[in-house]
């Protein structure tokens, strides 16, 4: 499995550990306060965290989470799992309770959506936007070229621009069938998962998570072919399909321990 955190506003891709379910092992205390304490080391998040929840205390439905300055917190519940964005400030000790309401207020302050058009379906956060194939699912008798099937990402967009980006296969191996579903859907988090069979064998699973709050999406791949591909069989996530920069900047190396960087427009 490969983790990539995808930063919507930046031009890079960069591998990290999956934070997925980090925290998973840990369970809401019975008062309901979850509280997280930085020691003076550095900020941290916001990151989506996740706490084992004891279903027959708080019934799903009728919570809510207050966070820091007594603000609700969006969250979902899935599985026995109670997930949230958090943040914490160097030095700092945040409390976020969960606690029964007289109607259900996960959704208070989300900023996630999910917007369907035609075969297109956009999945959003406050600062970022991506488009992905709307649900659906297809097998074929005798497999296809890899170009004859949807990729998984078609575009991205950060908060006031326009959109970019896509995704293209590199292999030559043919395709049998492809099923694309939101994997889960909540206030917090939403994920997409966009899964091919290959013949004669072969699987590969690309998930894409995107958090409120967060300003980057994670994606998460898993293939298994079987056997080693030596690097020939590969999804590139490209940032350049009408990207529309107004400056570049360039860092030039003196030699030595000396370099700088030159802003610069660029040409029309």
């Amino acid at each position: 499995m490969k983790n990539i955190v995808l930063p919507l506003a930046a031009v890079l891709l960069l591998a990290q550990l999956d934070p997925c379910r980090a925290g998973a092992s840990a369970t809401v205390p019975e008062d309901g306060v979850i509280r997280l304490s930085e020691y003076g080391y550095r900020n941290w998040g916001p990151e989506l965290v996740h706490y084992q929840i004891d279903a027959k205390k708080f019934r799903s439905g009728r919570l809510v989470l207050i966070g820091p300055g007594s603000n609700a917190v969006p969250f979902q519940i899935k599985d026995g799992t109670l997930s949230f964005v958090a943040s914490l400030t160097n030095g700092q000790t945040n409390d976020y309770k969960l606690q029964p309401s007289p109607n259900d207020r996960s959704k208070e302050n989300s900023a996630v959506t999910t917007k369907k058009s035609g075969d297109i379906l956009e999945i959003a956060n406050s600062q970022f936007a991506i488009r992905v194939p709307a649900p659906t699912a297809k097998s074929f008798k005798e497999a296809v070229a890899i170009e004859q099937v949807p990729v998984p990402l078609t575009g991205f967009k950060p908060a006031g621009f326009e959109w970019c980006g896509g995704s293209r296969f590199f292999t030559d191996r043919k395709v049998l069938s492809f099923a694309m579903a939101v994997a889960e859907e909540g206030p917090a988090s939403v994920v997409y998962e966009a899964r091919y069979r290959f013949a004669p064998k072969g699987e590969y699973v690309f998930r894409i998570r995107v958090s409120d709050g967060l300003s980057h999406a994670v994606v998460t791949e898993e293939f298994d072919f079987g056997a080693q591909t030596e690097g020939h069989d590969f999804l590139l996530l490209g940032l350049s399909e009408n990207w529309k920069p107004n400056e570049v900047r360039r860092l030039d190396s003196g030699g030595g321990d000396s370099s700088a960087v030159r802003q610069e427009p660029l040409a029309e």
